[in-house]
């Protein structure tokens, strides 16, 4: 489970080196400007997005931008609190929040939206 995290992350990183969109033009809103905390108290961001499917105690969700994270993007998360995705379906439009720490980040509140 953590070398998956470790992957996401290089992958994220590496995207943002190489600079280039899905269609190969660069695009700076392409990009995903992850950065992880240095330690100190752990980064909240907020964001809403849709439910593309869930597994294993890992959301997937195209979300909109989180400013100052990441930019809008389809991605999957782990779920700190397997009990948040009880009731849960694809295709449900949620909140959610990621809390960024050290070398890692996962969602601790999810709610749908109504």
């Amino acid at each position: 489970m953590r070398g998956n995290r470790i992957l996401v992350v290089l992958i994220a990183l590496g995207s943002v080196a190489c600079g280039h969109a899905p269609n190969g033009e660069n695009s700076e809103s392409a990009q995903t400007t992850l950065h992880m905390a240095h330690g100190g108290a752990p980064e909240l961001y907020e964001a809403r997005g849709t439910v593309l499917w869930y597994e294993d105690g890992r959301i997937y969700l195209n979300h909109e931008e989180m400013p100052g994270f990441m930019d809008a993007m389809s991605m999957g998360y782990d779920v700190r609190d397997p009990a948040l995705l009880d009731g849960i379906m694809p295709g449900n439009f949620v909140e959610f929040r990621v809390v960024v720490e050290q070398d890692t980040f996962y969602i601790d509140q999810l709610f749908p939206v109504e």
